[in-house]
């Protein structure tokens, strides 16, 4: 019995120690929100730009994609880098 428990947690250390990462973005740059394609499904899609926010410890490490309209739909997509 204990051998199966313990061999059971193993395995499960074991699988989670494999994980992936399939898509990470770090907005080093301003041309990172290049990647992103709007849908075409409507034409009342609303835009997204990069920015910090109002309330950050370090404006370079804390930009991220803002949507910049109100009352909008919002459609992006990316590659993944990936598959």
């Amino acid at each position: 019995m204990r051998c199966t428990v313990a061999l059971t947690a193993l395995a499960a250390l074991a699988t989670t120690a494999l994980g992936r990462v399939y898509y990470e973005e770090t907005f080093a740059d301003a041309d990172s929100i290049n990647s992103f394609v709007p849908s075409k499904a409507r034409d009342d899609m609303g835009a997204i730009k990069l920015s910090a926010g109002n309330w950050y410890s370090d404006e370079k490490n804390s930009v991220g994609l803002q949507i910049s309209e109100d009352a909008r739909f919002y459609a992006y997509t990316s590659k993944l880098k990936r598959p």
